[in-house]
């Protein structure tokens, strides 16, 4: 059994929701799971997987088909297998060349930083056709991207980040004093001061960036120049291959950050800028580990996680990180107006300032973390990079090496490395399976919950959010060695018909007696979640106050609802045997 977990049962005759003790182990065991070397195929067979019947077609490219979204392009299922371009460190006469390059690998999306300081590297003069430095021509480059009939991501920032001179946001505006930064720090090309605020505390970042006026009134701006000029007549929406656009970069990263109505107020103001711009494609943004990913689905703004092989002084994937990458697929999947997709993805990680080539990982971990969240029921995966890259002087970072190396598939000179075999062997997969795909999802053997969205979000503390997260992980992987395939409910943010897909669901109950019992780290954590010091909105007491762990009146009322409808919850819950 899992440590510090027993298992009751909640009837429709118990009406006062009471707790009974029963045994589970009677439940469905229907599939084998897999190890990991298996192929897809059998993967997909394996964790149960059914295809949607096809639904009438439209120019959204997120569409709501049988309760599950699905990405789509020109009316048909669409997988994003995609690659992150960094036209801005490529010589402009070999853009061609890598993208030809990149579709004989089978990818079929273009994942695009559009710098801002690079295309208005003086206050009121845009290049967007390469007027000033022929890797300005993003122009030339949309349309190179559309007659060879790949679909595009959009990111515009206004902060892109990306290793990038000042995270890609102008340095005439940072010199300004409402943005209080360093001169130093600006001339060393760090990013803005809140975006390291954000990866701690967002309520605090996103209420400086309201109070900005200089910011929303220049970000107004370069959203609409971006929309006028690159991207509003290209949209699926309007017959052209742009499917997403990006809300500034690495919002709401780290499960010990508070994303609440500021934050979300922030957001919806970006996102505002965009549509009143023309933006009629769906909008996101881009978290690593985020601890409720469907929380945005109110303000109608997706979420695209990221994953990083963090691998220590271990270059091999662990059963620790197949735990990992299934629950931040889960995750993504809670979405219920989304698809669950990876925007930044590698098995590795870039060069830093001090070494000349970045940490080598295992050559068979692409090809394996890939398919594993594939086999979880990931819509689309974003390679980050494809290809490894150079600065153009001047706009480098002190934290990176100066060519922008990452051991990715490619190297500069579009060399094949070790890990292009993973990219090919996913992009045969995909041509030919990349329809059904898109438009499969896992019949589960039942539902299980992840309740952290609808406890009281401010007053978790980092201890107990990482333990809670934690102890999901080990249940989810105790049901998958006992032969049952999950599928992850959020109670908050998804409609009760989304719990009635299931006959069962498993509801784990965290109070202080089974959070004593759970670790809180693990090699999953990359981020500064992982850096008590670094986090400084994140209460880290280790004592739970009676009650504070309570569901939201919402998720019981959908509890009581869902046993109503002549349905079973079973409870995980900490304490004494008996």
């Amino acid at each position: 059994m899992v440590p510090g977990f027993q298992f009751f049962r909640l009837s429709k005759d118990e009406s006062d929701l009471q707790f009974k003790c029963r045994n589970v182990f009677r439940l469905f065991r229907l599939f084998r799971n897999l190890a990991l070397s298996s192929i897809v195929l059998i993967l997909l067979f394996a964790q149960g997987f059914v295809v949607e019947q096809k639904a009438q077609s439209d120019s959204y490219p997120v569409k709501i088909v049988d309760g599950y979204p699905q990405l789509r392009l020109y009316g048909r299922p669409f997988f994003a297998h995609s690659a992150a371009f960094f036209y801005n460190r490529i010589p402009r006469d070999e853009w061609a060349d890598s993208l030809v390059k990149l579709k004989s690998m089978g990818i079929n999306t273009i994942d695009l930083y559009i710098a801002w300081n690079w295309h208005e590297p003086e206050e009121g003069k845009i290049d967007f056709d390469g007027r000033s430095n022929p890797r300005r021509d993003v122009k030339g480059l949309l349309e190179m991207l559309d007659q060879m009939g790949f679909a595009v991501i959009a990111r515009p920032g206004p902060v892109i980040l990306n290793e990038w001179r000042n995270g890609g946001y102008p340095d005439w505006l940072l010199e300004r004093p409402e943005f209080q930064m360093h001169p130093a720090a600006r001339l060393d090309g760090h990013y803005p001061p809140l975006s390291s605020v954000s990866a701690s505390n967002s309520e605090e970042a996103s209420r400086i960036w309201l109070s900005n006026e200089t910011h929303l009134k220049y970000t107004r701006h370069w959203f609409g120049d971006c929309m006028r000029e690159l991207l509003k007549d290209r949209q699926a929406t309007a017959g052209g291959n742009v499917i997403a656009i990006q809300l500034d970069d690495d919002q709401a990263i780290n499960r010990a950050n508070y994303n609440g109505p500021v934050f979300w107020k922030y957001m919806s103001t970006l996102a505002d800028y965009l549509r009143e711009a023309g933006a009629t494609v769906p909008v996101y943004i881009n978290p690593t580990d985020m601890r409720v990913s469907a929380a945005g689905a109110q303000h109608n703004i997706g979420a695209m996680g990221q994953w990083y092989f963090n691998f220590a002084g271990d270059p091999s994937l662990r059963w620790e990180d197949t735990a990992t990458l299934q629950f931040y697929t889960e995750t993504l999947r809670t979405q219920p107006h989304f698809p669950p997709m990876i925007i930044e993805y590698q098995a590795g990680w870039y060069g830093t300032g001090d070494d000349a080539y970045a940490k080598a990982a295992d050559k068979s971990n692409t090809l394996l973390s890939s398919r594993v969240m594939i086999g979880h029921g990931l819509r689309g995966l974003n390679y980050f990079p494809v290809q490894d890259t150079l600065y153009p002087a001047g706009y480098e970072v002190p934290w990176a090496n100066h060519y922008y190396i990452w051991e990715s598939a490619l190297n500069l000179a579009r060399d094949e490395r070790p890990r292009a075999s993973a990219v090919h062997r996913n992009g045969r997969l995909l041509a030919g399976l990349g329809a059904e795909l898109a438009s499969t999802h896992k019949a589960a053997d039942l539902g299980l919950v992840y309740p952290i969205s609808s406890f009281d979000q401010p007053s978790l503390t980092r201890d107990e959010i990482l333990k809670i997260s934690r102890a999901q992980m080990q249940i989810q992987q105790f049901c998958q060695l006992n032969q049952l395939a999950v599928e992850y409910l959020d109670l908050e943010f998804q409609p009760l018909e989304h719990l009635k897909r299931h006959k069962a669901i498993l509801l784990p109950v965290f109070d202080e007696a089974t959070l004593r019992k759970v670790e809180a780290g693990g090699r999953e954590e990359i981020t500064a979640a992982n850096d008590p010091s670094q986090n400084r909105n994140s209460r880290t007491s280790t004592s739970t106050q009676p009650g504070r762990l309570r569901l939201s009146e919402l998720a019981q009322l959908k509890l009581v609802d869902y046993v109503r409808s002549r349905r079973q919850v079973d409870f995980y819950s900490g304490g004494s045997a008996g």
